[in-house]
């Protein structure tokens, strides 16, 4: 059964089964042929970077790519989404989550891979705790100790104790993303995150911005370059107000 969880201004996001789908719709004002040669350009370019991401930072992963409809499926990513929760946080749990951000966006910059709309909300948070689903799924393996029969959970430790998850930080939609290998690209990455946080968690986006910077750099195979491009970017102020 499908259910629409967001509908943006080209795409639907489906949840089906367990699954989630990035459906373009048809734009009535275009021309067929624009119109499909458009959305069919954009879901491939979507594919591929979402693609190459997987293999670098947290992203759902391509189950597949369907050319006919436009469509993306790929696995439903349960999680907080950080527009709306980062706020909730302990500081310092905010602060290493801030840190995990500055790591991803410098992580797709070494691979000269730009997000292009970088901000919380295409961020989703798991938190590592087990679900009751998990521990369902557990109870069917013939031995806890036998990690390949549980895809869920970590064998148990020598006190019978489920090892918790790992902490992740997804990056998520990846519709105006592209390669480049521009400074100035990466740069305006930088900026549209720095709004996104000063915009939507302002009461302590200074905070937040700041571990942001400490983790890309320390990350970062050029943040010189970048740091000082986004400076420039900053001070022409072309960007302002996008978010």
């Amino acid at each position: 059964m499908e259910k629409i969880i967001a509908q943006g201004a080209e795409a639907s996001l489906i949840h089906k089964n367990g699954r989630l789908i990035k459906r373009r719709y048809n734009k009535g004002y275009r021309s067929p042929v624009l119109d499909k040669k458009i959305r069919l350009g954009r879901t491939r370019r979507e594919a591929k970077i979402l693609d190459k991401a997987y293999k670098i930072i947290p992203v759902p992963k391509i189950i597949s790519v369907n050319e006919k409809t436009s469509e993306i499926e790929m696995d439903y990513v349960e999680g907080k989404k950080l527009s709306d929760h980062l706020d909730e946080f302990k500081e310092n749990d905010a602060l290493k989550i801030c840190r995990m951000m500055g790591e991803n966006t410098a992580r797709l910059h070494n691979h000269h891979l730009v997000h292009g709309d970088l901000t919380t909300s295409n961020m989703i948070y798991l938190n590592g705790e087990k679900s009751q689903k998990d521990f369902c799924h557990a109870q069917k393996c013939k031995t806890f100790l036998d990690t390949r029969n549980c895809k869920f959970l970590s064998a148990k430790n020598s006190k019978g104790i489920f090892k918790q998850k790992e902490k992740k930080l997804y990056f998520i939609d990846f519709g105006l993303g592209f390669h480049s290998e521009r400074v100035e690209d990466k740069a305006v990455d930088l900026h549209l995150l720095k709004q996104a946080l000063e915009s939507k968690h302002f009461k302590k986006w200074e905070l937040y911005f700041s571990e942001v910077i400490k983790s890309y750099k320390s990350e970062c195979n050029n943040s010189e370059k970048v740091l000082s491009q986004f400076k420039k970017v900053e001070s022409r102020g072309r960007y302002k107000g996008k978010h």
